[in-house]
């Protein structure tokens, strides 16, 4: 391991997908087709390869060539290896193709008048090949998701601070009273009115209610929820 470690594996791993398509094909030259690569290219790096591991890892075989023992050892060691590099490279590619790759999108647990399934079904309509990964959560954790780069973008209240933004909407907040209380039939009410009234609320973690927190105490109280 630590000889490999001198010999550095960053200069050794560019060299294995050579390595690896003449080892399967069992020969330069449809290897280097299949990488779409000059047949120089190929014979440069396998060298490289040998020089850099210390050991043979082909051997002529009359017109052909063939692996040594040392070769098929690392060929049975590296091929999965490769392949699923091969994979992971497809699949990264795919995810950020504009055309059919894969979006993170956050939304938070209650948005009020917007409806994502709509803004969804919309946006599907003009992109059908796009493909969403949806994620559920308070606004907080979905800009902190934003900045560590696991989502794409979000929808969220309150706008965040340090982000690109841009506003969807505005909503509107309502005071709700029984059909008996006596604000029932007034059109406005001056928050300062509400100082002995009883509110139904959401948790102190909700954006709504740190606004209405903060909106009762301009006015000089605080909410009795």
């Amino acid at each position: 391991m630590d000889g490999f470690r001198a010999a550095g594996a960053e200069g050794v791993a560019p060299l294995l997908a050579a390595f690896d398509a003449v080892a399967a094909e069992g020969h330069v030259t449809r290897a280097a087709d299949l990488l779409g690569v000059p047949q120089s290219s190929i014979s440069r790096r396998i060298r490289t390869l040998e020089r850099t591991l210390g050991v043979q890892l082909f051997q002529q075989v009359g017109r052909g060539i063939a692996l040594t023992a040392q070769g098929r050892d690392l060929f049975e060691r590296t091929h999965r290896l490769v392949s699923a590099l091969d994979d992971a490279v497809d699949v990264v590619r795919s995810n950020a193709d504009p055309e059919s790759g894969l979006v993170s999108f956050g939304f938070p647990l209650t948005l009020g008048p917007v409806s994502i399934p709509s803004v969804l079904a919309e946006f599907h309509a003009v992109a059908p090949r796009i493909r969403l990964h949806l994620v559920q959560a308070h606004g907080d954790a979905l800009a902190g998701m934003v900045r560590d780069g696991r989502l794409d973008l979000a929808v969220m209240i309150p706008p965040p601070l340090n982000l690109p933004v841009v506003v969807l909407g505005h909503q509107t907040i309502h005071l709700h009273v029984a059909a008996s209380h006596r604000f029932a039939r007034r059109k406005l009410v001056d928050l300062a009115e509400l100082a002995d009234e009883a509110f139904i609320a959401n948790a102190p973690s909700y954006h709504l209610r740190q606004l209405v927190d903060s909106w009762c105490a301009d006015a000089g109280f605080t909410p009795r929820v």
